[in-house]
């Protein structure tokens, strides 16, 4: 249903505004947005390479609108498991989000985030690693440290150093994104919260420390 209607806007955007026009980027990206949602990478892919075209002819290569669609097809390559794709356009995106939105600004941060999980994804540990540790930077710099991005970034730092087989500093990081989450929350239920549940968990049952890893579990499947 959404593309039906996607396919509508497009259809008189396309009439009214022509091809070369910000605002059909805008609904090609949508396109590219509701196919990727559906698992129609492919799809996806077309959609957003029409977005992007437009973008730079009407844009440039240095406007943010130009670096959200370079994100939406990082995010899309990493998806399809094409992570030497998947990096090359968060890099596009992190280049353009340092020139039109500066190093301290939160959307920077997400895309080191980004930019670490698809290294991550690679097997790049260390890689990953100094991207979740710039995105940390920022977060702490311009969303302060009770922050729920700032504890996002704790737990993939959480996850990187788990899959290097570094519990203890594993745990350390999770343990500070569960002490954000539960201050921002106070008291009231949040998926983030059942999700580092679940990591801490994950690495106790990892280190064989079953009392631990049981506790966690049980906090996981109660919430």
């Amino acid at each position: 249903k959404a593309i039906g209607f996607y396919k509508k806007d497009l259809k008189i955007k396309l009439l009214s505004l022509g091809e070369d026009h910000p605002s059909t980027a805008t609904t090609y990206n949508n396109l590219g947005s509701a196919y990727k949602a559906q698992g129609n990478y492919h799809k996806a892919i077309s959609y957003y390479d029409k977005a992007l075209r437009i973008k730079l002819e009407i844009l440039g290569e240095d406007h943010p609108s130009t670096a959200t669609t370079y994100n939406n097809l990082g995010s899309t390559y990493k998806a399809q498991k094409d992570y030497k794709k998947a990096i090359r356009y968060y890099k596009k995106d992190i280049k353009i989000s340092l020139v039109s939105l500066g190093e301290n600004h939160p959307s920077t941060a997400m895309t080191y985030n980004n930019l670490g999980s698809a290294y991550k994804a690679k097997g790049s540990y260390d890689q990953a690693i100094k991207h979740y540790e710039k995105a940390l930077i920022i977060s702490l710099k311009s969303l302060g440290e009770t922050h729920p991005n700032t504890a996002t970034t704790y737990n993939n730092l959480g996850g990187i150093y788990k899959a290097k087989k570094n519990y203890h500093q594993a745990i350390s990081y999770y343990d500070k994104a569960l002490e954000i989450l539960h201050q921002v929350f106070k008291g009231k239920k949040h998926p983030y919260i059942k999700i580092t549940y679940g990591n801490l968990a994950g690495v106790y049952n990892k280190m064989a420390n079953k009392a631990k890893a049981r506790l966690f579990l049980q906090k996981y499947e109660n919430y």
